[in-house]
Parts: C-alpha cells; structure tokens; sequence
C-alpha cells in the first residue's frame, strides 16, 4: 500500500471530510472479519510487535493471554500491555515504512519517537542535545543534562551514531 499517496490526498480533504473518513475507519477496524483474521493467527507465547500510539513505534512483546477484540501482552522489559487486535502486526508489515508524504517545511510528530536523541539550537543560539521523553501536539519534551525544553518539531535534528556497527 502506498501510504505517501493515501496521505496526500487525505491533505486535500476538509475536516468534515476527514471526520467523516475516521468513522468509515473506525467501522473497518471493528469489522469482524479482521478481528477473526488477527485473532486466528495469534497464539499463547509468540512474538509479535504492535503500534504504541504513544510512542508512535512498534513495540515486541509476547502474547500472554487473547480476549475476544484484545491481546495481554508483556515486552522485554517486563511490562504487561493490554493491546487491541487493529494494533497487533500479524501480516509483518515493515513499520518502519513511512506513512506520511515527504516533508516540505521540516520534521513533524510523526518523524519523531520518545527516547530518540536529537539536537537544536536555542533562543541564545547554542546547539543542545538530549532525548524525547514526551511527544506533544506541536512540541517534544527534550531532557538534557539537568534541564528539559520544549521543542517545535521543525527545530529539531534526529542524532545519528555512526559510531555503532
């Protein structure tokens, strides 16, 4: 699916559009058939990822337990997730593959991951650095050393360690 194109043209829909749009697809993701087709795929102990919508990243976790729309899950680090089925990758979808048109004015939200570390300049021109810790809707939470900012989206550079093989 070519997500870049689907985007740009939902850029040129009205707002009343787009809500309109949301219900059409909240109505296909609790369409039953796609429920039946996650949950017959999913099984006790397997590995799979699924899209936090707060990290905006796929997180992998083990399935622990499958309810009738959602699965109990646990990640590398111990913690539980409740997850719904429309979040849980079972068609090994890269996601990783960009699902917003190329950029004209700079990075947005979605460019963006907490605990990615980034750069900026601030208001006295010195260049920072730190990592996300929260993605809000026109702004990143950056913690530095001691001291956290809040950052537009176009302002900040992802780091890049070149250093890891």
């Amino acid at each position: 699916m070519n997500y870049q194109e689907l985007i740009a043209l939902l850029d040129q829909a009205s707002a009343f559009d787009l809500f309109r749009i949301s219900q059409v697809l909240s109505d296909m993701i609790d369409d039953p058939k796609r429920i039946i087709e996650v949950k017959s795929k999913l099984r006790l102990g397997m590995r799979v990822e699924f899209f936090d919508t707060r990290l905006r990243k796929a997180v992998p976790v083990t399935i622990e337990s499958i309810k009738q729309t959602r699965a109990t899950a646990r990640d590398d680090q111990n913690r539980r997730w409740d997850v719904p089925f429309c979040a849980i990758n079972v068609r090994d979808i890269d996601p990783n593959t960009p699902i917003t048109p190329p950029l004209e004015s700079g990075p947005s939200k979605s460019d963006f991951s907490v605990g990615e570390t980034v750069v900026f300049i601030d208001r006295s021109g010195l260049e920072q650095s730190g990592f996300i810790i929260r993605l809000n809707r026109k702004t990143a939470t950056v913690q530095g050393h001691r001291v956290s900012w809040r950052v537009g989206y176009d302002l900040m550079n992802k780091v890049i360690d070149t250093t890891a093989s």
